[in-house]
């Protein structure tokens, strides 16, 4: 029997495929890049309080400005407001790049870095979002779209993690970061291939046009719960690789290629995951994956959390692969549950609040996380972590169950 959704429709389109090869080659360079930025901040100060910093930096932006960034995409061409981004990534990586080779990477520096390129992605990640709607020949191939743009991505991060293995334990941080700059000239140049998108869905930029996106999120009961949901898991569950620092030096496995080798396997994970979800995208189907997948993600860090040095050559591997697996399982399931409700007119406003929701409250979490873990140890705190999960997926199991045949049976206009 075949099974809903299946199939990937998706990459007929030439925009879309044309699309997707930039993005991969531009976003394995950044997870390469922070890879290598984590372990370089870990090497320079030991201390994954400041590892979490470093991601709050990265990421601290989107929680004020992603939804500006996501009305920038509804009033202006995506495209272009892409290679801006595109642009200004590059010389923030080629000053890293510079710094590690003249051996000046200051931990003030680094941290300037990451502010600088958090500032671009809370434009630069709603733009990506919002895209893909556009690059598509067919309005049916939408969700199939952002679930393979989903897949694209975690593919990046797990050939960027492999590729920070091999260069990290040969060349060093530097390297690294000088070839993330060398991939944003890679996507620029696709980015110019493609046709301007459509712009001017609202007039002018104003408060009043970004509480639409809100008031239209807050409307719905099912996209309100999976809001409540990503926030929880984006604050505790999230950032347990600004942890793996720690955690794999206090296990006696302290070198680079061991944590780039765990984020690899957490990549292998969230891959497997999203082409799960590319392949089947059901909705009714969604709506039940979603908060069993959360459970998974706090019994995983429990897990961890109980593991002794005997269990640590298969435990960590496995719990690391599940970890992404079930992480990534609830965050692109909810996009392409958002995807399928917003219309086009707020696409850009919606996915700007979804932004916030994943990439801004995880920077939240990953210093209080590392200052919990600092304080308290590794243990306490990847157990207190994955009982918050744990709760966090039971509540969404019985609150999205009430509101799912709505949402099931009503897509974007």
């Amino acid at each position: 029997m075949k099974l809903p959704g299946a199939g990937l429709p998706a990459l007929r389109a030439r925009n879309f495929r044309l699309y997707l090869t930039g993005q991969l080659i531009s976003l394995c360079g950044t997870a390469a890049q922070q890879v290598a930025l984590s372990w370089l901040v870990y090497e320079l100060t030991h201390s994954s309080e400041l590892v979490g910093l470093t991601v709050l930096l990265l990421q601290l932006p989107i929680v004020a400005f992603a939804p500006l960034g996501g009305a920038l995409a509804d009033r202006f061409d995506r495209r272009s407001v892409l290679i801006a981004t595109q642009i200004a990534g590059l010389l923030q990586a080629l000053a890293l790049g510079v710094l590690a080779l003249a051996h000046a990477a200051a931990i003030e520096a680094l941290l300037a870095l990451s502010l600088l390129l958090g500032l671009v992605n809370c434009v630069d990640v709603p733009a990506r979002q919002s895209i893909v709607a556009r690059l598509v020949d067919r309005p049916a191939d939408i969700r199939n779209a952002v679930a393979v743009n989903a897949a694209s991505l975690h593919l990046s991060r797990l050939l960027g993690a492999s590729l920070a293995a091999v260069v990290l334990a040969r060349f060093g941080a530097a390297v690294c970061f000088l070839l993330n700059a060398g991939s944003y000239l890679a996507a620029i140049a696709v980015l110019l291939r493609l046709p301007r998108t459509p712009s001017g869905s609202i007039g002018a930029l104003s408060a009043a046009s970004l509480r639409e996106g809100l008031r239209f999120c807050s409307g719905q009961p099912a996209i309100r719960r999976l809001f409540a949901l990503l926030i929880v898991l984006s604050l505790l569950i999230v950032p347990y690789p600004s942890l793996l620092p720690a955690a794999i030096t206090q296990w006696g496995l302290g070198h680079a290629s061991s944590y780039a080798r765990l984020m690899t396997i957490s990549g292998a994970g969230a891959l497997a995951a999203a082409v799960l979800i590319a392949l089947f995208h059901d909705v009714a189907l969604l709506l039940r994956v979603i908060p069993a997948a959360a459970l998974l993600s706090g019994a995983a860090l429990v897990a961890l959390g109980l593991s002794s040095a005997a269990f640590l050559g298969w435990v960590l591997p496995l719990t690391v692969a599940l970890l992404g697996c079930s992480i990534t399982l609830v965050v692109s399931g909810s996009n392409v549950l958002f995807q399928y409700h917003v219309p086009e007119s707020l696409r850009g406003r919606v996915m700007g609040l979804f932004v916030m929701a994943f990439n801004g409250i995880a920077a939240l979490g990953a210093p209080l996380c590392g200052a919990l873990a600092d304080r308290v140890g590794l243990a306490p705190t990847f157990m207190t972590a994955g009982f918050c999960g744990l709760i966090a997926g039971a509540w969404a199991a019985a609150a999205l169950a009430r509101s799912g045949a709505a949402t099931a049976t009503t897509p974007a206009p």
